[in-house]
């Protein structure tokens, strides 16, 4: 969502923008603070490295460094959610009505006015909005959707490849590197070549050579709609992480239709009609 255009997202929650400038938000960040419980993990570092987004984390036990980062989270809870009908704080007194009977929005009205709220935020003016220099001489007002406008004008920003984003967040599991290529779940998929020639390449033919003597566990992205194809993350040294697109091999036709779960379901079928099978043939005997 962060590098979408934000009028595609606002459509979604039923929220039209009729100015771009309101939010105009679709870009990549290079630098990402955090609390480290959130984003310090072996799943998610390695979306932000595959990124290129530099990942720093607050200090352990610092409150002051915390607020940073869940002072935004507060001001969405004091300023709009705790104002709306039916709030609550998770704490019900003695004597007081449900908070449910007096709610009056749904998920998705709920949607929508955070939505607004945000669109309403960015247009207002932050007494303690830092200002460079270089803003301070154009005049910049301290508003987020003008310092934003500033940076975009002076070619700060990075822009974003959301086909590249997407493909960081596959779903990952682990497959074995065998004589045949990839083996995921009963399937086989081609090994790429990646820059052969480097130290840091991969050579198929030299992989599937060392695969006949021992084989491999391997972390591969799938995507679950569909069984055509995984996607290896090449980590080169110094240099970003790549993703290749590895399809299924020759000899499994028919069967790049299936998304995950209908494979799944197609092998366990297959599994129960061989145990049948079996069964008949020694009831014959």
């Amino acid at each position: 969502i962060c590098m979408e255009d934000k009028r595609e997202v606002c459509a979604r929650a039923n929220l039209h923008l009729g100015n771009g400038d309101d939010w105009d938000v679709a870009h990549s960040f290079w630098l990402l603070l955090s609390d480290k419980g959130e984003i310090d993990s072996w799943k998610s570092t390695p979306i932000g490295t595959g990124l290129g987004i530099t990942l720093e984390h607050t200090i352990r036990r610092r409150p002051d460094g915390k607020g940073t980062i869940e002072a935004v989270m507060k001001v969405i809870n004091y300023m709009l959610f705790r104002r709306l009908p039916g709030a609550t704080s998770g704490i019900r007194k003695r004597c007081e009505d449900d908070a449910r009977v007096k709610a009056s929005y749904d998920f998705d009205q709920l949607n929508e006015l955070l939505h607004a709220f945000v669109v309403y935020w960015n247009k207002r003016i932050r007494r303690r909005q830092p200002l460079t220099p270089g803003m301070v001489e154009d005049g910049v007002l301290p508003i987020p959707n003008h310092v934003w406008k500033w940076a975009k004008d002076n070619s700060c920003l990075r822009a974003a490849n959301i086909e590249n984003a997407r493909t960081q967040l596959l779903s990952w599991t682990t497959a074995s590197v065998t004589e045949y290529g990839f083996m995921l779940k009963g399937l086989r998929y081609l090994v790429p070549d990646i820059d052969p020639h480097s130290p840091d390449g991969i050579e198929a033919n030299e992989w599937l050579a060392k695969a006949r003597q021992k084989r491999w566990e391997i972390p591969l992205g799938v995507d679950l709609s569909t069984v055509s194809s995984v996607w290896l993350r090449h980590a080169p040294r110094g240099k970003a992480p790549v993703m290749t697109q590895c399809p299924l091999a020759p000899g499994q036709e028919g069967l790049d239709n299936f998304s995950w779960e209908e494979w799944r379901l197609h092998r366990k079928v297959e599994k129960l009609t061989l145990d049948a099978s079996k069964k008949g043939k020694l009831r014959a005997a």
